[in-house]
């Protein structure tokens, strides 16, 4: 019996890594860049599309959203919001390490409720990560 304590994020590298491309693409940037310069067009539009959707769900919500869609959309675009929401989600998008429990505290003390908080800082992080995606990508040639 293994009295080592269970590592989850080893069993689910592990998992993805199963199989020998899984394994080729996990070596490292280089050839995951490679990689991705190869994809198959049936490969980069199911990427893609999966990409697309990430982006959409981030702004619009199924239902009712608890923030305001406006601002969805302007934590999604980063573009300038009120304080303190404004300034928060600057760190999420520029220096996510540097967030503490202070500055949440001051977002619920200005009123924003928890779901309202976690919608924002999604939009913010997805478009952020989403410019960032578009920037490589157009390095690489993939994109106009």
């Amino acid at each position: 019996m293994n009295d080592a304590p269970e590592r989850p994020l080893l069993r689910v590298r592990e998992a993805a890594t199963a199989t020998p491309r899984n394994r080729e693409m996990a070596q490292g940037p280089r050839d995951r860049i490679a990689h991705a310069m190869h994809m198959s067009r049936d490969e980069r539009l199911r990427h893609s599309e999966t990409i697309e959707r990430i982006r959409r769900a981030a702004v619009n919500s199924p239902g009712p959203g608890i923030s305001d869609d406006r601002m969805r959309q302007a934590a999604y675009e980063g573009s300038e919001l009120p304080p303190p929401m404004g300034l928060y989600l600057a760190k999420v998008r520029d220096a996510a390490p540097t967030i503490t429990n202070a500055d949440l505290d001051e977002l619920r003390v200005a009123g924003y409720s928890e779901d309202a908080i976690l919608e924002l800082t999604v939009a913010a992080a997805v478009g952020a990560a989403g410019r960032a995606y578009d920037d490589a990508v157009r390095a690489l040639g993939a994109l106009p």
